[in-house]
């Protein structure tokens, strides 16, 4: 267990505006600039549904437009991107222990024994704040979930630039395992390359489990810019800077990613027979919390203090 990337700050230190009452509103929440377009479903795990670059007559998709059927079913898996808290990825049968304590949460994929992403991109969330150009939602603590937080997530766009923000507290009495990321859907689109320094690839069992990391046999094609076609259908990173480009070079259109603080950690999907890929920054491996309890080094999950609160930006910057 290493001290986590991300910011902590006491509770009562945290620059989060509260002020205005929750809203009720089942509608998507629309925010703009001269370029980007991007709306929000806060009912359905406060996905992203939309964001589309404008450039004079031409709309351009930087992310995959969500599937309605599966929005209006508050079913994330039809999102443009989701948010995942209190963890993410997969986590071995929902279960983990720490301090003495056995958490377990609820398998939430058919056909599946492992807990997937945490709970908040299941629960709706409250819009505490709705501008032109920023969004501030709020997922309350709840007393039945398996661990008790509080998240603040803004969603704020200017020019051809939007960014992130995730805040989680921890609302219990002793320090908790608290991390996360972002699950964004890009439009595979012909030609599509991602470019990122990943120097170490985990191995992974028949389930995406991981095993243990290795030198990433594609690290050097991926530092010059590789195609997406050519990335395994499934695979995690670590040793990343946190930096990362997505190009779709027919349109003349690029996406920069950057975390803030920077992340260490990627998952790429790429699943055959799909309109998209995924490009997903977090803050742990996938099942950290128990890397330990299987004797697999690498556990890096963070631990967050009584009351204290875990920020991370994620900044995406679009250049044609």
């Amino acid at each position: 267990m290493i001290d986590s990337p991300i910011t902590k700050e006491p509770a009562q230190k945290a620059k989060i505006r509260m002020a205005r009452k929750p809203s009720s509103d089942d509608r998507r929440v629309r925010i703009s600039s001269s370029a980007l377009t991007l709306e929000i479903a806060p009912t359905c795990g406060a996905c992203l549904t939309r964001c589309e670059l404008r450039i004079g007559s031409n709309r351009y998709d930087i992310l995959r437009p969500a599937v309605e059927s599966q929005i209006q079913a508050r079913s994330p898996y039809g999102a443009s991107c989701f948010p995942m808290i209190p963890y993410a990825g997969r986590l071995r049968e929902g279960t983990f222990e720490f301090a003495g304590r056995s958490v377990r949460f609820p398998i939430n994929a058919p056909g599946e024994r492992h807990s997937y992403h945490g709970d908040g991109w299941m629960r709706p969330w409250n819009v505490l704040e709705a501008s032109r150009g920023r969004v501030v939602l709020e997922l309350p603590a709840d007393a039945t979930a398996p661990i008790h937080y509080h998240a603040i997530r803004s969603i704020e766009v200017e020019g051809t630039r939007w960014a992130v923000t995730l805040n989680i507290r921890n609302c219990e009495t002793t320090p908790l395992p608290l991390g996360g990321g972002l699950h964004p859907y890009f439009p595979r689109r012909q030609g599509a390359t991602l470019l990122a320094q990943l120097p170490l690839r985990w191995r992974l069992d028949s389930e995406q489990m991981p095993l243990g990391t290795e030198p990433n046999p594609q690290a050097t094609a991926l530092a010059h810019g590789l195609p997406v076609t050519m990335l395994p259908a499934g695979a995690l990173y670590s040793g990343w800077d946190g930096t990362a480009l997505i190009s779709w070079p027919a349109e003349g259109i690029a996406l920069s990613v950057r975390t803030r603080p920077a992340v260490e950690h990627a998952v790429v999907w790429v699943p055959d027979n799909e309109d998209f890929f995924c490009f997903e920054p977090v803050s742990h491996a996938t099942n950290a919390v128990n890397l330990r309890r299987e004797q697999i080094e690498g556990e890096d999950h963070q631990v967050i203090g009584p009351g204290e609160i875990s920020q991370q930006e994620f900044i995406f910057t679009v250049s044609a």
